[in-house]
């Protein structure tokens, strides 16, 4: 869009740091930016070049409305997901780790982009949490990862892969052998909340509207409200407009590319989290382009 406004623009790697770029681009008299993306430390190493900055627009607002190729990425990228969870779930077994998993995700992946033959990315660090760290949100399977699958195990994956630049994320729970009374009820909760949700997108005018409904259902059923957003726009990034959260102000629109991800976490013990990509419609609907099946997963 920038091109067709006739405006002379340069994309920058993510490969190389900020600061790098600006070294090569010294003698440019101006640099525009966009506050929302620029860490303190980078401000503090372009205020070292002593180039003179310039706030822009953000790009972010305009990229919240997909265009039919932006879907088809976005649609392929949820297809690859998908085909990792199904090659990776199969191999889940008692005694494995969660930082075991973890590689896996990974090797397989290599394995797609090897079919592809195109570059084929994680979207994000992918997390793996079994059991007590499945009640932990944002859980650093990378940092951590010692915990090992046993009988009876609640395991939580959240991933996402990147095509074409752009982006999916998913989230499935796995329980090795038949659930416990309350993690069925929980779960049965959890999908209820987020079936409804998905369906309350295509009757509900904005976004903290289908987040306070969806809370509603979580703490109605018995369990304590997540704190989290409900969701988030995707896209080039793997969070981006619109706000899909309590504080949200966005209304929603066609075009939208979203996560619905309601989750129940039970300190200590155990927490459950279900997550889609999908996408509204141009007469409202709603799409769900992850496709893995949603039922609990036992093995």
């Amino acid at each position: 869009q920038l091109a067709k406004q006739g405006v002379e623009f340069r994309l920058l790697s993510a490969q190389k740091r900020l600061s790098q770029h600006l070294t090569e681009l010294v003698g440019e008299s101006e640099v525009a930016f966009e506050k929302h993306d620029l860490t303190v430390a980078e401000l503090e190493q372009i205020t070292k070049k002593r180039v003179r900055l310039k706030n822009a627009f953000d790009s972010n607002n305009l990229r919240v409305i997909k265009n039919n190729n932006e879907i088809l990425y976005i649609k392929q990228a949820c297809e690859l997901v998908d085909s990792l969870l199904q090659r990776v779930i199969p191999q889940i077994k008692i005694g494995i780790s969660e930082k075991e998993i973890f590689s896996l995700l990974y090797s397989h992946l290599q394995q797609l982009a090897t079919e592809q033959q195109e570059v084929v990315e994680h979207a994000f660090t992918p997390i793996v949490a079994i059991d007590e760290n499945s009640a932990i949100a944002h859980y650093d399977t990378k940092a951590n990862g010692k915990k090992r699958v046993k009988h009876g195990s609640l395991i939580l994956i959240d991933c996402g892969i990147r095509y074409k630049n752009y982006c999916s994320d998913i989230t499935r729970m796995i329980s090795v052998g038949n659930p416990t009374k309350p993690i069925h009820n929980a779960y049965d909760a959890l999908f209820s909340a987020q079936q409804q949700a998905i369906s309350n997108l295509s009757s509900c005018t904005n976004y903290q509207e289908v987040d306070s409904h969806c809370r509603d259902a979580i703490h109605d059923a018995g369990f304590p409200v997540y704190t989290h957003a409900t969701g988030h726009g995707i896209g080039i990034q793997v969070h981006e407009n619109p706000s899909f959260s309590p504080l949200s102000t966005d209304t929603i629109k066609s075009g939208h590319a979203i996560t619905v991800e309601p989750g129940i976490y039970i300190p200590e013990k155990w927490g459950m989290r279900l997550e889609d990509t999908v996408i509204i419609e141009k007469n409202h609907s709603v799409t769900v382009l992850t496709t893995t099946k949603k039922t609990l997963h036992i093995i």
